[in-house]
């Protein structure tokens, strides 16, 4: 199942439940005014797309996140620990 709402002018935190639905492959929240921490990235679907919010936080080296698991959050204001951003399945570019 795919959940894609890009660019469509979401404002606001996103909904903890939208980390529960289980059913999830994908889930693209890209280029909207989303803000807030993400506290449940270890439960994000195998596709996840972030890019172009306002979102933040702080990611340090207990993340653990699958490596099928593939999470662009480029383009946010996100801070990371160095081993997070050697992970290849997560796109850090200018977060």
């Amino acid at each position: 199942k795919n959940l894609i709402l890009r660019n469509v002018n979401l404002s606001g935190p996103i909904p903890p439940y939208i980390w529960n639905l289980t059913q999830l492959t994908t889930l693209d929240l890209s280029f909207n005014t989303l803000t807030g921490e993400v506290k449940a990235l270890e439960k994000a679907p195998a596709y996840t797309y972030l890019t172009g919010n306002m979102l933040s936080g702080n990611f340090g080296s207990g993340l653990s996140i699958d490596e099928k698991t593939n999470i662009d959050l480029s383009y946010n204001n996100f801070s990371w620990s160095s081993t997070c951003k050697d992970k290849s399945n997560i796109n850090t570019y200018r977060s």
